[in-house]
């Protein structure tokens, strides 16, 4: 059940005890007894005189005598009235930390509305720095889980700008980490360098975070078509991090195998993937079709069409065969690979039905470029079949991606559409899709 936020209030301690008085139909002199005059506690409950330590544990006492002589069910303490707005603060926040940890992990829990009130009730408060980074980070950490890299972003740099002063260099280190690998996902390349330069300034960080730091470098670079650049980083990596998870060393060597293939050293990129391949357990399925899908990319580029057939085949008798397959970060290229090499082989069906299948997954992995780009496939080849009716489920889904995110690059897709209906002199759809377009 979702704490809804707004119900979460700071109030003085005049407030408190008028709040309280009245709530139990008491009236003043029935709360200060004769040790605080009528006019005193009148100006205490409009904050016109500060609540003494003497004054709160008279009135505390009295409200608890008089609700035991009527028997209601109610008792107040005087440190709970002496709570000023700043300690109300700290306990509110403890509450909120609280509550983002046990919800972090829960997908199917909206915690936006929640999250917008903690951020406002963060502006609107005096609260310790500390807290406050803390908040910054585990909403980072909430977005990140759920592939909302923007927001994850802006609240990474939160945590970061406040606590650039007094977090440890590891915790800054790790913060700006965050921000490469978000940058990385919103394909802001040059910016993750950036953000890496300045993990430089930390010295003694552990081989984790440094690893984190050169794969993030690495992966920019390749992004860039800075492939020697990249392939420095990962020399760094092999030559100077002693030990690497088996996930790790997966990682980096299919980013080196994937950079020896952008420079065209096929020969050697078919050797580090076989190799790869060699040392993935049986139960590495989807880095198998990983690496595979990456060695029949290299055999569409040789015109190795015997190969081609050979590793479609073997892709999708195991991509058919695993459960839960589209939830994986992997997934939706794995299906996009093997559309493209459906088209190679002239086999439509199998194309349709994996970009089909990679729009699908791409949409749960809020992967949208990929979705754009198996939109555009179908698209070709569904123009060229004239088929009106698949063309327009293909529109429909471009125009929610655009109602999704309005930043992403969408102008291809819509100059196809604008010259089909061009084409087929469908001025209607031309206008509904300019239209919508210019309303976003």
């Amino acid at each position: 059940m979702e704490v809804r936020m707004d119900n979460i209030k700071i109030i003085s301690s005049g407030e408190k005890i008028k709040n309280i008085r009245k709530s139990l139909g008491l009236k003043q002199d029935e709360i200060t007894g004769n040790e605080i005059t009528r006019n005193l506690i009148s100006m205490i409950e409009n904050d016109k005189v500060r609540l003494s330590t003497n004054a709160a544990e008279v009135i505390a006492n009295n409200i608890n005598n008089v609700c035991k002589q009527r028997n209601i069910d109610f008792r107040v303490t005087a440190s709970y009235l002496l709570q000023d707005e700043k300690i109300q603060a700290t306990l509110i926040v403890d509450k909120y930390i609280k509550f983002l940890n046990e919800n972090s992990n829960n997908s199917s829990m909206n915690l936006s509305d929640d999250i917008e009130g903690i951020d406002q009730f963060l502006i609107n408060n005096e609260v310790d720095i500390n807290k406050k980074i803390t908040v910054y980070k585990i909403i980072g950490n909430i977005f990140n889980l759920k592939n909302e890299y923007h927001s994850s972003y802006t609240y990474y740099l939160k945590a970061f700008e406040n606590g650039n002063k007094i977090l440890s260099n590891t915790e800054l280190a790790d913060l700006l980490i965050k921000l490469m690998y978000c940058c990385i996902k919103l394909n802001r390349y040059n910016e993750a360098l950036y953000f890496g330069k300045l993990v430089l300034n930390y010295n003694q960080l552990p081989d984790k975070l440094k690893f984190k730091l050169s794969f993030n470098s690495a992966l920019a670079y390749k992004k860039l078509n800075l492939y020697n650049e990249s392939l420095e980083e990962i020399n760094h990596i092999t030559t100077s991090i002693n030990e690497l998870s088996n996930d790790n060393k997966f990682k980096i060597f299919t980013l080196k195998a994937n950079c020896l293939q952008e420079i065209k050293y096929y020969k050697e990129a078919l050797d580090e993937y076989k190799h790869i391949l060699s040392v993935l357990g049986p139960g590495d399925r989807i880095k198998q079709l990983v690496i595979m899908c990456n060695m029949m990319d290299i055999y569409i580029y040789f015109e190795d069409i015997k190969n081609v057939k050979r590793y479609i085949d073997k892709i999708i008798s195991i991509a058919d065969n695993l459960e839960e397959l589209p939830k994986d970060d992997y997934v939706p290229q794995i299906y996009l690979e093997i559309a493209n090499a459906g088209v190679y082989i002239n086999s439509l069906d199998i194309a349709k039905d994996y970009y089909r299948k990679a729009i699908s997954s791409a949409k749960l992995t809020k992967q949208y470029e990929l979705l754009l780009n198996s939109l555009d496939k179908l698209f070709d080849i569904y123009s060229k079949e004239n088929n009106l009716n698949e063309l327009d489920n293909i529109k429909n889904e471009l125009l929610e991606i655009i109602s999704i995110d309005s930043n992403l690059e969408v102008h291809r897709l819509i100059y196809k559409f604008i010259d089909f209906y061009n084409t087929n002199d469908d001025k209607d759809g031309i206008k509904a899709l300019i239209k919508f377009v210019l309303e976003r």
